[in-house]
């Protein structure tokens, strides 16, 4: 990686980033994530997704990746301008200049000969990855609340049984209002799958990680396809990560553990924001004795190098959230260098979920709670460096930002969407957010006034 060592982020953007543009993150040359399924790519999981354009695959399968647009939004980040498409990180780098956004963790994790090669050849260039990941399809057993039936068939049979949801005016990419067929407009012979596979053994050489996600990964046939394919020696050099919700029944993780022993830098991404009943109520389909089973699995597994946690944060999770930490940290003692680490990604869409649609009074007894439990780990070296620096990163949002996004409409519209969803959200699924929310939340939500 290209952090010295002792380096801080900071220190790091300013001896490598900087000096190529100050809006420079190597993501939009490096990392990519590929929708294969729907024909759709994003440089990292911030910035919407775009279209693959079909006609530019047929003679360079690599324009999976290296899209137009893309390639546009690299000559602005090499001219020192700002993409729309990554406010994320502008709005916690507008904070102040202190604070370190995420496309100083995307870009770090690449050799510093990668950067200045990016900084010195034409936007215009093709690039083969070094780091990437993949949607073969979108089956899936689970349907968070926050996600859509574009990544969720459990969220289809949702909308195909209780029709769309309604009377959710904020939510202007109208999530849960349709089923998405467009996620999947290619049950046989999927191009974009075909030019994956041509691309491959090009690709394969230069590439340093693979994930791959869904849907639920570990319940597509293409999954299992690609495992089966790292028998093949040539792939060895390739970090394989799966994104798993860890729901699955026992067979299928023993399943997963057995082909795993073939891998060589196996590596398994799962998802957790919350604390039991809340983690089942906003991941619903999730069993939380089951995923900490599953994850209790992978964590003494040999085949598995590491497992990481990704968490989403949302307006609901943030009330059990410090418990969620308790249990992250209860497996950094056991397992050591070997426990789980953690990521905190800031959900935007849809606002209304946003953890910035609470009122403030809650959003500060929030940050509060989050700063007393970082305070008891302050000096720990179990809860590493980037941890807490994602973690006051949070902290500082809760406290600072007013918005989601920059086009969210005001709080009080999206405390009304968010009332009504669960609303519906809970007749829809046997569910009641009263017996997993706290008095505060619940007291609050009461006063919202749906007009």
């Amino acid at each position: 990686m290209g952090l010295k060592p002792g380096e801080t982020h900071k220190e790091y953007r300013e001896r490598v980033m900087d000096p190529v543009s100050t809006s420079f993150c190597a993501a939009k040359w490096l990392n990519a994530t590929i929708w294969l399924n729907s024909g759709l790519t994003a440089s990292c999981h911030h910035p919407p997704s775009h279209p693959i354009d079909r006609s530019e695959i047929v003679s360079n399968p690599s324009a999976i990746h290296n899209t137009t647009f893309k390639k546009k939004m690299r000559e602005l980040m090499l001219k020192g301008e700002r993409p729309p498409e990554c406010e994320y990180c502008w709005k916690i780098e507008d904070i102040s200049a202190d604070h370190i956004s995420d496309r100083v963790f995307k870009t770090f994790i690449f050799e510093d000969e990668d950067i200045q090669r990016i900084a010195s050849q034409d936007w215009r260039t093709d690039v083969n990855l070094r780091t990437m990941e993949i949607a073969f399809d979108r089956v899936c057993q689970f349907a968070c609340m926050y996600c859509n039936p574009s990544y969720s068939t459990t969220w289809v049979k949702d909308i195909q049984d209780h029709g769309p949801y309604q009377g959710l005016p904020t939510d202007k990419r109208n999530h849960f209002t349709h089923t998405h067929r467009a996620a999947e407009p290619f049950p046989d012979n999927n191009p974009y799958i075909e030019a994956f596979w041509k691309w491959w053994p090009e690709l394969s050489k230069s590439l340093q990680e693979l994930r791959i996600t869904g849907g639920e990964p570990l319940l597509s046939p293409h999954f299992w396809r690609l495992m089966q394919s790292f028998e093949n020696p040539d792939y060895r050099h390739i970090r394989l990560a799966v994104n798993s919700n860890l729901g699955a029944r026992d067979e299928i993780i023993s399943r997963f553990l057995h082909q795993a022993a073939n891998i060589p830098r196996l590596e398994v991404y799962s998802s957790g924001e919350a604390f039991g009943p809340a983690a089942e109520y906003i991941r619903d389909g999730k069993n939380w004795a089951r995923w900490t089973q599953n994850m209790e699995r992978l964590l003494a597994s040999p085949s598995v190098k590491r497992v990481h946690v990704m968490m989403t944060i949302n307006s609901l999770c943030l009330f059990s959230m410090p418990e969620f930490l308790d249990q992250m940290y209860a497996w950094k003692q056991v397992y050591g260098d070997e426990g789980p680490t953690l990521s905190i990604n800031i959900l935007r869409f849809p606002t209304f979920q946003a953890a910035l649609a609470l009122p403030k009074h809650l959003l500060a007894d929030r940050a509060n709670a989050l700063k007393q439990w970082l305070g008891n780990v302050e000096n720990d070296p179990l809860v590493l460096n980037f941890e807490k620096d994602s973690l006051r990163r949070l902290i500082a949002y809760l406290e600072s930002v007013e918005q989601p996004t920059a086009d969210a409409e005001a709080r009080e519209n999206l405390q009304r969407d968010l009332k009504r969803f669960l609303i519906d959200y809970d007749r829809r699924r046997n569910k009641d957010y009263r017996q997993v929310m706290p008095e505060s939340f619940c007291d609050w939500l009461d006063q919202v006034n749906l007009g």
